[in-house]
């Protein structure tokens, strides 16, 4: 048997697109056709407030197979306001 670079016959899974989208349906609760006829219409789904927005509501990311980050701009600065007032409270109590 050979051997590779990780030790003994190590078993990869090669994973389909329609592999993956099944699973993302899943995910969402919702059939294959559903999920696909959703993207068709031009919506991400948001991993922060958990809903679909059109793509134009993301910003861009590079480093994404979309080039989408992954939530929203609303979220983004929902979040990033308070985290900011967080940091703010915390630097302001004395130690």
């Amino acid at each position: 048997m050979p051997r590779g670079r990780f030790g003994a016959d190590r078993h990869v899974q090669m994973f389909t697109d329609e592999d993956r989208q099944l699973g993302a349906a899943r995910k969402h609760g919702m059939t294959l056709d559903e999920y696909r006829a959703t993207l068709g219409a031009g919506l991400k789904w948001c991993f922060g407030c958990q809903n679909w927005h059109d793509r134009d509501k993301f910003g861009p990311n590079r480093s994404t197979n979309d080039g989408l980050n992954a939530a929203c701009r609303d979220y983004r600065r929902t979040y990033n306001r308070r985290y900011a007032q967080r940091r703010q409270r915390q630097r302001s109590t004395p130690a």
